[in-house]
Parts: C-alpha cells; sequence; structure tokens
C-alpha cells in the first residue's frame, strides 16, 4: 500500500447542520488514525459547552455508522483526542459531523493512494 500523510481540519461550518468533514482523495480510501476535538469559546456571551456527533456515510451521504453518539463538549475539559488507530474509510466514504457553535476538529491519518 502507497500513502500520503493527510490531516482534516474545521473550525467553521454552519451550527446543527451535517457537515463533510474527512473525505477521501478520490483515490482508494483513507486512514484516519486520530480525531482531536476542541471547544473554541464562542460568541457572547461566551459559550462554553457544545454538543457533537461523529458519522461514516458513503458517498450519497447515507449514514453507515455512528461514531460518536451525541456528546457534550466542554471547554474546561480542554482538548479530547479520540485515538482509533485505524478507521479504514474506502472510496466514496466520509465522516460527517454535526455539532453546535464552538466545535474545532483534527484529524490525521493518511491518504491510500494504491492503484
Amino acid at each position: 500500500m502507497f500513502t500520503r500523510a493527510r490531516n482534516w481540519h474545521v473550525n467553521s461550518y454552519t451550527p446543527d447542520t451535517v457537515t463533510d468533514f474527512v473525505v477521501d482523495a478520490g483515490t482508494t480510501g483513507s486512514i484516519v488514525h486520530s480525531i482531536t476535538i476542541s471547544m473554541v469559546p464562542f460568541g457572547s456571551p461566551l459559550v462554553t459547552t457544545s454538543t457533537l456527533r461523529l458519522i461514516v456515510t458513503d458517498n450519497a451521504n447515507a449514514e453507515q455508522f455512528e461514531l460518536l453518539p451525541n456528546t457534550v463538549v466542554d471547554s474546561a475539559d480542554g482538548p479530547q483526542v479520540l485515538d482509533f488507530r485505524s478507521i479504514t474509510l474506502l472510496g466514496g466514504q466520509k465522516i460527517r459531523f454535526q455539532a453546535a457553535a464552538g466545535i474545532e476538529l483534527y484529524a490525521s491519518g493518511a491518504d491510500d493512494l494504491s492503484a
């Protein structure tokens, strides 16, 4: 397998709308090793808690699996890391999220560039 290191980051989105996060690069898929979740104090008065849900979908956005059910994220807890070791996304699959305001996400992994 020929891979290329890859990171995915999102800090701008429409709250409470399901949004693409990790999308394969049009190759044969991607591997996600970890996802870091941060709560960014937001607005006035400051929002210090939020909710987050992570799902895996196919290329038509049909839900296939829920990675993280609706979960409260609190800024007092600091960044949280979900260590998956390896989530393999096949071509067309992606990780999407739905969150209230104030969440920042960062994933680390690799794209499979094998032909």
